[in-house]
């Protein structure tokens, strides 16, 4: 049975009880949902400061301070795991699908979608992810195309309907909108940097999809 309070106790002596009792041993636990969000934040971190092919469940686990038995219930393998990665990387490279009903002019909508302003520490996480993974593609046979096909032809295709709609609404011009979704791709994820002249690369991205918008205004 539970013990009855004794009324003559005061809040005081009872803070100092409930001080005192013992407390459960070991880290709070944590739900699976919890789990997976660190295991791929961790995941993205080793792919890309070790590369594909150096990095393992076991570094990834011990990375997460967790089992390899808690992993692999989560993530069946490696190559599960790093499909996971590549999806929460097409998250970064643009910000779509844009929330419903939202009614912005068409290039400040395009400055959103491919994080114009994004910090510096961010956007080289992700530039450093499609680095690490170039580098290893020659010795994983159909890495780079997964890796394609994956996050750069998902985004693409995405990008496509948001184009297509946007014409449909008589916001901008775009005939081909694939073709034009393939356009901004390019101009977006370049891998030649800027000369300094042309400013920062949100600087010069920003020019570049302006010099867009304007040629499809309607």
């Amino acid at each position: 049975m539970d013990a009855t309070p004794d009324p003559s106790q005061t809040d005081a002596e009872t803070t100092v009880e409930a001080a005192a009792a013992p407390k459960p041993k070991g880290r709070p636990r944590q739900d699976d949902s919890a789990r997976r969000a660190i295991i791929l934040e961790e995941a993205y971190g080793c792919f890309i400061e070790n590369g594909y092919l150096a990095t393992t469940t076991d570094l990834v686990a011990a990375r997460c301070r967790m089992s390899k038995q808690t992993l692999y219930r989560l993530f069946s393998s490696k190559e599960a795991l790093f499909a996971e990665v590549v999806g929460r990387h097409r998250q970064l490279m643009i910000d779509l699908p844009r929330p419903e009903g939202e009614d912005l002019p068409f290039f400040e909508a395009l400055e959103r979608i491919f994080y114009i302003g994004i910090d510096e520490a961010t956007d080289a996480r992700r530039r450093g992810f499609v680095r690490a993974v170039m580098r290893d593609a020659t010795h994983v046979p159909g890495l780079f195309e997964d890796f394609l096909r994956q996050s750069v032809g998902r985004v693409r295709l995405d990008l496509a309907d948001w184009l297509a709609e946007q014409n449909r609404l008589g916001r901008a011009r775009i005939e081909k909108p694939l073709s034009a979704a393939h356009m901004l791709m390019d101009l977006s994820f370049s891998p030649v940097p800027p000369l300094a002249e042309e400013g920062s690369r949100s600087e010069h991205l920003h020019y570049c999809l302006s010099v867009f918008a304007r040629g499809v205004a309607a």
